[in-house]
């Protein structure tokens, strides 16, 4: 979907525990405010560099909307006047928050402190198709609401 008036992005890091809880890597989320989509995702470390490669992988049309996140540094280095950056508790990044929450329950490899991705390759396969997933089901409710919105 294009980029809406009034949308923001949500961003987030999620940890993953990777080959015998040993090292870590990261979960970069960019959400979409309005529709709750997934916009863009990216599997790294928690600098910096994977936070601009999340950046360069959302639309274009999106990186000049309003960025909300955690007090993270990388978030503070990297944008400028677009960052809004929140306490987990105010509300302003819970769609991104939940939904850290529903896929640490349902991933296997994204599960806190007991489980960890042992081949990385084969994660992101299955990440994506969560995602993607996930992207499809809100395209559907999006128009399952427009088509009831209109007389």
């Amino acid at each position: 979907m294009p980029a809406l008036k009034g949308e923001a992005l949500e961003i987030d890091e999620l940890v993953i525990r990777y080959r015998f809880k040993r090292r870590y890597r990261y979960l970069w989320l960019a959400i979409s405010r309005l529709t709750r989509q997934v916009i863009g995702f990216t599997v790294g470390d928690r600098s910096t560099q994977s936070l601009v490669r999340l950046w360069f992988l959302t639309p274009a049309d999106r990186r000049s909307k309003l960025v909300y996140s955690d007090f993270y540094e990388a978030y503070a280095k990297w944008f400028a006047r677009q960052h809004r950056p929140c306490d987990k508790g105010s509300g302003k990044t819970s769609i991104v928050e939940g939904l850290n929450n529903k896929w640490r329950n349902r991933v296997s490899g994204l599960v806190r402190k007991t489980v960890c991705v042992r081949y990385m390759d084969d994660f992101q396969r299955r990440l994506w198709l969560v995602i993607e997933g996930h992207n499809q089901l809100r395209l559907k409710q999006i128009e399952r609401m427009l088509k009831s919105s209109t007389p």
